[in-house]
């Protein structure tokens, strides 16, 4: 077995910072995430699970078994604003344009952030991508003080409680998922980011797609395509230059992605 080394070059890592908020609110109706809303202002986000304490029992006059319980993830969200959409987040409901009910339901998230990875060598080594799903904001506090020589801006913070959503099998269920750029594949990274901050792309339907029933007759379908490379006639039909697009809501917009399928998408060959 090889000796082991501490502190060689480019090992020395740390992570600083805090960036690329993301709200997703969560559509009480359809039980899904809406398209995310850029969160900026944010300062940071306290990470503080709790749970997963060990609880001895004992029996024959000796230790019989450590159980642990069940953790739970929560975070703190510190920032100097927040999106006009998490009002509702926050307990406050719109009675009309620019009036505002507090004390209301409050309602459920989704969230992402990222902090960066440095070492020795560089400050830009890689970064981490956070996506935190089933978000409950408790009240807080804000303060409002008077205007003085030293002026200072005190960022709004926010607890957040979780629930624990299905994952992949053999795995518990879970409100975080961690991304690591240094990890995965860079290919595979970069399709996600399209997903996860949204995407400018070029959108052409065409109402009359060919499919055919076997044994049956040809029929014809309204499907949606997503421009992947350039088209040199309009309108020509190149199978090269277009790419079927199953869910059209989505085309182009920042979405959350659940774990069962962050985990699918990266897994894949």
């Amino acid at each position: 077995m090889p000796k082991l080394h501490w502190d060689g070059v480019g090992e020395k890592l740390y992570e600083v910072g805090v960036d690329r908020g993301i709200l997703f609110t969560l559509n009480a109706t359809t039980g899904k995430y809406n398209t995310g809303k850029a969160w900026n202002g944010l300062s940071a986000v306290n990470e503080n699970p709790s749970g997963a304490e060990p609880t001895k029992v004992y029996a024959d006059n000796g230790l019989y078994v450590n159980v642990m319980s069940a953790e739970e993830y929560g975070a703190t969200i510190e920032a100097f604003t927040y999106p006009r959409e998490f009002y509702a987040c926050n307990g406050m409901a719109s009675l009309a344009a620019g009036v505002y009910a507090g004390q209301q339901t409050r309602q459920k998230f989704g969230f992402s952030f990222r902090n960066k990875i440095g070492n020795d060598v560089t400050e830009d080594f890689g970064y981490k991508i956070h996506l935190i799903y089933n978000c409950l904001a408790s009240p807080s506090t804000e303060d409002h003080g008077t205007t003085n020589e030293s002026p200072d801006i005190n960022p709004l913070s926010f607890e957040v409680s979780t629930d624990p959503i299905d994952t992949a099998e053999g795995y518990k269920k879970t409100a975080h998922i961690v991304i690591d750029s240094t990890e995965v594949d860079p290919d595979k990274l970069a399709a996600f980011e399209k997903i996860l901050y949204g995407d400018d792309i070029t959108v052409d339907a065409f109402s009359t797609a060919e499919t055919y029933e076997v044994g049956d007759y040809v029929t014809y379908d309204s499907k949606t395509y997503k421009c992947v490379t350039a088209v040199t006639v309009a309108g020509e039909w190149n199978a090269d230059n277009w790419e079927e697009v199953t869910d059209p809501e989505s085309i182009g917009a920042s979405t959350l992605m659940l774990p069962d399928k962050v985990i699918a998408f990266f897994a894949e060959g």
